[in-house]
């Protein structure tokens, strides 16, 4: 339950209002991400945080079809919340490189 379905404990524990707060957190990320890519002004900068951004919202797509018995279990954690050190830190770089692809210029 703290692992893969961590977002089952959050509806158990936190009931509706819970399981909606952490969507719309997760919607709210997505779009400034996507912001963010959309302004980047390298090409490198855009397709480093579409990629991310990708990989971040796949992760989150897929884990909470897990929870819903939308989609077979595989084992993909949801991005920031499940337990696990390195995944947190995958995300968090990935928030990291996110940020400054703003600032990669064109040579």
């Amino acid at each position: 339950q703290q692992n893969d379905f961590v977002f089952s404990a959050i509806g158990e524990e936190w009931g509706l209002a819970g399981g909606g707060i952490t969507l719309v957190t997760f919607l709210a990320f997505f779009f400034s991400a996507s912001r963010v890519s959309a302004r980047a002004p390298s090409v490198f900068g855009r397709i480093l945080a579409g990629g991310l951004l990708g990989v971040l919202a796949f992760h989150t797509i897929i884990n909470l079809g897990m929870n819903l018995s939308l989609t077979p279990v595989v084992g993909l954690w949801l991005p920031f919340i499940s337990y696990g050190g390195t995944a947190l830190w995958m995300c968090l770089a990935a928030v990291g490189l996110i940020s400054a692809s703003r600032f990669y210029e064109e040579a």
